[in-house]
């Protein structure tokens, strides 16, 4: 059985999703900065979750690598993406397995769903597997 590192390498490729994707660390580290110049001495603390989503491709033709940059793709400020793997259903048929790492005061989980499933020609359904608090 292939290793968590082995699928994602397989899934990624050489060079990775790095030049494709908008790191929103970044993005979200100027807002806070941006709101700590507005209001001196105030400490902003962003509660972060880890969500481990499912996406369910519409099809069994469906490119699953190209499905995952689609996702990757998805920007949100305070939402970043974390590692991700095929997992198998049934019958030779995979779903993809990605978590999302976001700020809870800054990203709607609802809201990021909806975006993810508005891909409805590749998109099947997204659920959630496990929300974690950090």
């Amino acid at each position: 059985m292939d290793s968590f590192e082995d699928i994602e390498q397989q899934l990624l490729g050489p060079g990775g999703f790095s030049a494709l994707t908008i790191n929103s660390d970044d993005v979200a580290g100027a807002l806070r900065d941006k709101q700590k110049a507005a209001v001196p001495g105030m400490i902003l603390k962003s509660p972060r979750s880890t969500i481990l989503l499912d996406i369910k491709p519409l099809e069994a033709e469906t490119n699953l690598v190209q499905l995952e940059r689609l996702m990757r793709g998805e920007f949100m400020i305070g939402l970043s993406w974390g590692p991700s793997k095929l997992v198998p259903i049934a019958y030779g048929l995979q779903k993809l397995r990605i978590i999302a790492c976001v700020e809870d005061e800054v990203v709607s989980v609802d809201a990021l769903i909806e975006q993810l499933e508005a891909h409805d020609q590749y998109v099947q359904s997204v659920d959630i597997v496990a929300f974690t608090g950090c």
